[in-house]
Protein backbone atom coordinates (compact mmCIF):
# COMPACT_ATOMS: atom_id res chain seq x y z
CA UNK A 1 0.00 0.00 0.00
CA UNK A 2 2.75 2.47 1.25
CA UNK A 3 4.78 1.70 -2.44
CA UNK A 4 1.35 2.35 -4.70
CA UNK A 5 1.00 6.04 -3.01
CA UNK A 6 4.43 7.07 -3.65
CA UNK A 7 3.79 7.90 -6.96
CA UNK A 8 -0.12 9.51 -6.03
CA UNK A 9 1.49 11.90 -3.47
CA UNK A 10 5.19 12.62 -5.16
CA UNK A 11 2.41 14.22 -7.63
CA UNK A 12 0.93 16.00 -5.60
CA UNK A 13 3.14 17.23 -4.07
CA UNK A 14 4.62 18.88 -7.20
CA UNK A 15 1.80 20.27 -7.72
CA UNK A 16 0.90 21.73 -4.79
CA UNK A 17 4.67 23.09 -4.67
CA UNK A 18 4.65 24.75 -8.34
CA UNK A 19 1.00 26.09 -7.00
CA UNK A 20 2.37 27.94 -4.01
CA UNK A 21 5.66 28.63 -5.32
CA UNK A 22 4.08 30.42 -8.76
CA UNK A 23 6.11 28.49 -11.31
CA UNK A 24 4.93 30.00 -14.81
CA UNK A 25 7.81 32.56 -13.92
CA UNK A 26 11.13 32.15 -11.89
CA UNK A 27 11.10 34.90 -9.06
CA UNK A 28 14.40 36.91 -9.32
CA UNK A 29 16.04 36.32 -5.81
CA UNK A 30 17.69 39.96 -6.05
CA UNK A 31 14.43 41.76 -6.99
CA UNK A 32 12.57 40.01 -3.95
CA UNK A 33 15.18 41.56 -1.68
CA UNK A 34 15.29 44.97 -3.16
CA UNK A 35 11.92 44.70 -3.01
CA UNK A 36 12.01 43.59 1.19
CA UNK A 37 14.76 46.07 1.39
CA UNK A 38 13.31 49.32 0.10
CA UNK A 39 10.22 49.10 0.87
CA UNK A 40 10.18 47.92 4.53
CA UNK A 41 6.83 48.66 6.56
CA UNK A 42 6.69 52.10 4.52
CA UNK A 43 5.66 50.95 1.07
CA UNK A 44 2.69 47.61 0.48
CA UNK A 45 0.41 46.34 -1.33
CA UNK A 46 -3.64 46.83 -0.58
CA UNK A 47 -6.88 45.56 -1.96
CA UNK A 48 -10.21 47.23 -0.61
CA UNK A 49 -13.01 44.43 0.45
CA UNK A 50 -16.41 45.52 0.35
CA UNK A 51 -18.83 42.45 1.42
CA UNK A 52 -22.25 42.31 1.96
CA UNK A 53 -23.42 43.32 5.42
CA UNK A 54 -19.77 42.83 6.68
CA UNK A 55 -17.68 45.34 8.10
CA UNK A 56 -15.21 47.24 4.79
CA UNK A 57 -12.05 46.57 5.78
CA UNK A 58 -8.12 47.27 3.99
CA UNK A 59 -6.00 44.46 3.50
CA UNK A 60 -2.46 45.10 3.32
CA UNK A 61 0.59 43.01 2.29
CA UNK A 62 4.17 43.22 3.02
CA UNK A 63 6.90 42.33 0.85
CA UNK A 64 8.32 40.28 3.89
CA UNK A 65 5.48 37.99 3.99
CA UNK A 66 3.27 39.93 6.67
CA UNK A 67 -0.15 40.79 6.47
CA UNK A 68 -2.32 43.30 8.31
CA UNK A 69 -6.34 44.09 8.05
CA UNK A 70 -7.56 47.60 9.00
CA UNK A 71 -11.40 48.54 9.26
CA UNK A 72 -12.87 51.10 7.26
CA UNK A 73 -15.04 53.29 9.58
CA UNK A 74 -17.82 54.23 7.36
CA UNK A 75 -19.76 52.81 3.68
CA UNK A 76 -20.54 49.37 3.90
CA UNK A 77 -22.60 50.11 0.97
CA UNK A 78 -20.32 51.90 -1.46
CA UNK A 79 -19.63 51.32 -5.22
CA UNK A 80 -16.31 52.15 -6.88
CA UNK A 81 -13.78 51.57 -4.07
CA UNK A 82 -10.41 52.84 -4.68
CA UNK A 83 -7.06 53.78 -3.45
CA UNK A 84 -6.05 56.85 -4.90
CA UNK A 85 -3.21 59.58 -4.49
CA UNK A 86 -2.86 57.22 -1.87
CA UNK A 87 -6.12 57.71 -0.19
CA UNK A 88 -9.06 55.30 -0.27
CA UNK A 89 -11.89 57.07 -1.94
CA UNK A 90 -15.31 55.55 -2.63
CA UNK A 91 -18.95 56.55 -3.43
CA UNK A 92 -21.02 56.31 -0.37
CA UNK A 93 -24.45 54.65 -1.49
CA UNK A 94 -25.36 53.99 2.38
CA UNK A 95 -28.60 56.31 2.19
CA UNK A 96 -29.70 55.33 -1.39
CA UNK A 97 -29.94 51.39 0.14
CA UNK A 98 -32.58 52.99 2.32
CA UNK A 99 -34.70 54.69 0.57
CA UNK A 100 -37.75 52.65 -1.40
CA UNK A 101 -37.52 52.77 -5.64
CA UNK A 102 -40.22 55.49 -5.22
CA UNK A 103 -37.98 57.87 -3.20
CA UNK A 104 -34.90 57.34 -5.57
CA UNK A 105 -37.31 58.07 -7.98
CA UNK A 106 -38.12 61.62 -6.60
CA UNK A 107 -35.23 62.59 -5.37
CA UNK A 108 -33.21 64.64 -7.89
CA UNK A 109 -29.59 64.27 -5.88
CA UNK A 110 -29.81 60.42 -6.22
CA UNK A 111 -26.55 58.41 -6.33
CA UNK A 112 -24.05 58.92 -3.57
CA UNK A 113 -21.47 61.20 -2.01
CA UNK A 114 -17.65 61.10 -2.78
CA UNK A 115 -15.81 59.87 0.62
CA UNK A 116 -12.06 60.28 1.26
CA UNK A 117 -10.72 57.47 3.66
CA UNK A 118 -6.94 57.77 5.32
CA UNK A 119 -5.30 54.49 5.28
CA UNK A 120 -6.20 54.18 8.59
CA UNK A 121 -9.67 53.76 6.98
CA UNK A 122 -11.40 57.17 8.99
CA UNK A 123 -13.01 59.32 7.06
CA UNK A 124 -11.40 62.55 5.95
CA UNK A 125 -13.34 64.50 3.57
CA UNK A 126 -17.15 63.91 1.64
CA UNK A 127 -18.44 65.77 -1.25
CA UNK A 128 -21.23 68.41 -1.35
CA UNK A 129 -22.17 66.74 -4.73
CA UNK A 130 -23.93 63.43 -4.89
CA UNK A 131 -22.80 61.40 -7.96
CA UNK A 132 -24.14 57.96 -9.86
CA UNK A 133 -20.72 56.52 -11.04
CA UNK A 134 -18.17 53.78 -10.07
CA UNK A 135 -15.17 55.35 -11.34
CA UNK A 136 -13.98 58.01 -9.09
CA UNK A 137 -10.07 59.26 -8.89
CA UNK A 138 -8.56 62.16 -6.53
CA UNK A 139 -6.65 65.06 -7.71
CA UNK A 140 -3.10 65.53 -6.46
CA UNK A 141 -3.48 67.59 -4.39
CA UNK A 142 -7.14 66.23 -3.00
CA UNK A 143 -8.91 69.17 -3.61
CA UNK A 144 -10.93 67.72 -6.60
CA UNK A 145 -12.28 64.59 -8.21
CA UNK A 146 -12.64 63.30 -11.08
CA UNK A 147 -15.89 60.73 -12.13
CA UNK A 148 -17.24 58.97 -15.25
CA UNK A 149 -21.05 58.69 -14.73
CA UNK A 150 -23.33 61.35 -13.47
CA UNK A 151 -24.13 64.25 -11.08
CA UNK A 152 -26.87 63.19 -8.33
CA UNK A 153 -30.63 63.53 -10.47
CA UNK A 154 -29.07 63.74 -13.86
CA UNK A 155 -30.67 61.61 -16.98
CA UNK A 156 -28.40 58.89 -17.99
CA UNK A 157 -27.77 60.74 -21.80
CA UNK A 158 -25.92 63.20 -19.35
CA UNK A 159 -23.23 60.69 -18.32
CA UNK A 160 -19.24 61.65 -19.01
CA UNK A 161 -16.47 62.70 -16.98
CA UNK A 162 -16.37 64.95 -14.73
CA UNK A 163 -14.49 67.08 -12.31
CA UNK A 164 -16.13 68.86 -9.05
CA UNK A 165 -14.42 70.78 -5.93
CA UNK A 166 -15.09 68.62 -2.29
CA UNK A 167 -16.44 72.12 -1.44
CA UNK A 168 -19.37 72.76 -3.86
CA UNK A 169 -22.27 71.40 -5.59
CA UNK A 170 -21.15 71.77 -9.08
CA UNK A 171 -19.71 69.46 -12.04
CA UNK A 172 -18.38 70.59 -15.03
CA UNK A 173 -18.22 67.62 -17.87
CA UNK A 174 -14.83 67.26 -19.65
CA UNK A 175 -15.28 64.75 -21.82
CA UNK A 176 -18.62 62.65 -23.16
CA UNK A 177 -18.88 58.92 -22.70
CA UNK A 178 -19.67 57.78 -26.25
CA UNK A 179 -20.60 54.27 -27.95
CA UNK A 180 -22.64 53.40 -25.71
CA UNK A 181 -24.68 50.49 -26.46
CA UNK A 182 -28.62 50.81 -25.24
CA UNK A 183 -29.14 48.99 -21.38
CA UNK A 184 -25.00 49.17 -20.59
CA UNK A 185 -24.67 51.09 -17.17
CA UNK A 186 -21.83 53.56 -17.78
CA UNK A 187 -19.47 51.43 -15.14
CA UNK A 188 -19.70 48.32 -17.10
CA UNK A 189 -16.66 46.85 -18.39
CA UNK A 190 -13.02 46.37 -16.69
CA UNK A 191 -11.85 47.88 -19.25
CA UNK A 192 -12.94 51.89 -17.93
CA UNK A 193 -10.09 53.57 -15.79
CA UNK A 194 -9.76 56.75 -14.78
CA UNK A 195 -6.79 59.02 -13.31
CA UNK A 196 -5.26 62.35 -13.17
CA UNK A 197 -1.76 63.22 -14.53
CA UNK A 198 0.85 64.03 -12.02
CA UNK A 199 0.59 67.76 -12.61
CA UNK A 200 -2.88 67.95 -12.33
CA UNK A 201 -3.54 69.34 -15.73
CA UNK A 202 -5.15 66.46 -17.80
CA UNK A 203 -6.80 63.05 -17.37
CA UNK A 204 -6.68 59.66 -18.11
CA UNK A 205 -9.79 58.03 -18.97
CA UNK A 206 -10.21 54.08 -20.59
CA UNK A 207 -12.88 53.66 -22.47
CA UNK A 208 -14.64 50.60 -24.58
CA UNK A 209 -10.73 50.01 -26.31
CA UNK A 210 -9.95 53.72 -26.03
CA UNK A 211 -7.47 55.39 -24.36
CA UNK A 212 -7.36 59.70 -24.09
CA UNK A 213 -5.50 62.56 -22.15
CA UNK A 214 -8.06 65.11 -21.64
CA UNK A 215 -6.38 68.33 -21.03
CA UNK A 216 -8.44 70.23 -18.54
CA UNK A 217 -6.89 73.60 -19.69
CA UNK A 218 -8.03 73.56 -23.03
CA UNK A 219 -10.32 70.87 -23.45
CA UNK A 220 -8.28 69.22 -25.68
CA UNK A 221 -7.89 65.07 -26.23
CA UNK A 222 -4.74 63.27 -27.48
CA UNK A 223 -5.32 59.74 -28.18
CA UNK A 224 -2.38 57.71 -26.76
CA UNK A 225 -3.84 53.86 -27.63
CA UNK A 226 -6.69 52.66 -29.99
CA UNK A 227 -7.35 49.22 -28.57
CA UNK A 228 -6.56 49.22 -25.32
CA UNK A 229 -7.93 49.86 -21.97
CA UNK A 230 -7.43 49.92 -18.03
CA UNK A 231 -4.62 52.40 -18.92
CA UNK A 232 -2.42 54.15 -16.15
CA UNK A 233 0.56 56.51 -16.20
CA UNK A 234 3.66 56.08 -14.88
CA UNK A 235 4.40 58.60 -11.49
CA UNK A 236 6.38 60.44 -13.81
CA UNK A 237 4.13 60.45 -16.56
CA UNK A 238 5.99 59.50 -18.93
CA UNK A 239 4.89 55.57 -19.35
CA UNK A 240 1.81 54.25 -20.04
CA UNK A 241 0.80 50.72 -18.59
CA UNK A 242 -1.94 48.95 -20.74
CA UNK A 243 -4.56 46.32 -21.66
CA UNK A 244 -4.07 44.57 -24.74
CA UNK A 245 -7.37 43.47 -26.72
CA UNK A 246 -6.19 40.22 -26.47
CA UNK A 247 -5.91 40.33 -22.54
CA UNK A 248 -2.18 40.95 -22.90
CA UNK A 249 0.06 43.83 -20.61
CA UNK A 250 1.76 46.30 -22.85
CA UNK A 251 3.78 49.14 -21.90
CA UNK A 252 4.36 52.31 -23.77
CA UNK A 253 7.14 55.08 -23.68
CA UNK A 254 5.57 58.38 -23.90
CA UNK A 255 8.76 59.48 -25.02
CA UNK A 256 9.78 57.35 -28.40
CA UNK A 257 6.49 56.30 -28.86
CA UNK A 258 7.42 52.52 -28.67
CA UNK A 259 5.59 49.95 -26.55
CA UNK A 260 6.36 46.26 -25.58
CA UNK A 261 4.87 43.28 -24.27
CA UNK A 262 5.66 42.61 -20.43
CA UNK A 263 4.04 38.53 -20.59
CA UNK A 264 3.56 38.35 -24.51
CA UNK A 265 1.68 34.31 -23.75
CA UNK A 266 -0.23 34.92 -20.71
CA UNK A 267 -3.34 37.36 -20.58
CA UNK A 268 -4.35 39.18 -17.30
CA UNK A 269 -7.77 40.33 -15.55
CA UNK A 270 -8.37 43.42 -17.10
CA UNK A 271 -7.28 45.28 -13.89
CA UNK A 272 -5.88 48.21 -14.01
CA UNK A 273 -1.59 47.45 -14.03
CA UNK A 274 -0.89 49.72 -11.02
CA UNK A 275 2.70 51.24 -10.83
CA UNK A 276 4.94 51.12 -7.48
CA UNK A 277 5.29 55.08 -6.23
CA UNK A 278 8.99 54.95 -7.71
CA UNK A 279 7.45 54.27 -11.40
CA UNK A 280 10.62 50.87 -11.02
CA UNK A 281 7.63 48.21 -10.72
CA UNK A 282 3.86 47.28 -11.73
CA UNK A 283 1.78 44.49 -10.84
CA UNK A 284 -0.69 42.38 -12.48
CA UNK A 285 -2.94 40.03 -11.85
CA UNK A 286 -1.64 36.64 -14.78
CA UNK A 287 -4.91 34.75 -15.25
CA UNK A 288 -4.02 32.68 -18.43
CA UNK A 289 -1.77 29.44 -17.86
CA UNK A 290 -1.06 30.09 -14.17
CA UNK A 291 -0.83 27.36 -11.98
CA UNK A 292 -2.17 28.90 -9.22
CA UNK A 293 -6.22 28.84 -9.64
CA UNK A 294 -7.93 31.81 -10.15
CA UNK A 295 -4.96 33.36 -11.33
CA UNK A 296 -1.65 34.79 -9.80
CA UNK A 297 -0.07 38.49 -8.39
CA UNK A 298 3.11 38.96 -10.33
CA UNK A 299 5.40 42.41 -9.82
CA UNK A 300 7.53 43.41 -12.43
CA UNK A 301 10.69 45.35 -12.54
CA UNK A 302 10.17 47.75 -15.44
CA UNK A 303 14.21 47.84 -15.83
CA UNK A 304 15.33 44.24 -16.45
CA UNK A 305 11.48 42.62 -16.75
CA UNK A 306 12.59 40.77 -13.32
CA UNK A 307 9.70 38.93 -11.98
CA UNK A 308 8.36 38.40 -7.96
CA UNK A 309 5.65 36.05 -7.19
CA UNK A 310 3.06 36.97 -4.21
CA UNK A 311 1.59 33.78 -3.95
CA UNK A 312 -1.80 33.28 -3.04
CA UNK A 313 -2.61 36.76 -2.66
CA UNK A 314 -3.85 39.57 -4.64
CA UNK A 315 -6.90 37.71 -6.62
CA UNK A 316 -10.19 39.70 -6.03
CA UNK A 317 -10.34 43.21 -5.70
CA UNK A 318 -7.88 45.18 -7.61
CA UNK A 319 -4.68 45.90 -5.81
CA UNK A 320 -2.99 48.69 -5.32
CA UNK A 321 0.63 49.97 -4.09
CA UNK A 322 0.42 52.05 -0.72
CA UNK A 323 2.91 54.20 0.55
CA UNK A 324 2.46 53.96 5.06
CA UNK A 325 5.36 56.47 5.70
CA UNK A 326 7.28 59.11 3.84
CA UNK A 327 8.95 58.48 1.08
Amino acid sequence: MRTKLLPFLLVVFLYDSCSLSSCDHPTNAAARRELVEVAGSRIALGQIYVQGDAQPTLRLKFFDGREETRPLTCCANSAGSTISQNRIVLVDISLRMTQSPWEMMRTTQNGGQVAVLDLDGKVIGRSKVRISSGLVALSPDGRRFAFGGTPGGFPLKAQGVYIASFDSTECRRVFPVVDQPPGEPHTLGRDYSLQWSPDGGALLYSYRGKVVLIDLRTGQTRSLVDGGGAARLSPRGDRLAYITPNTRVALLDLTSGQSHLIDPDRGTNMRPVEWSPDGRYVTFVETEGSHVPYGCLWVYRVSDGAFVAIPDWGIGPSVHWVALGNL
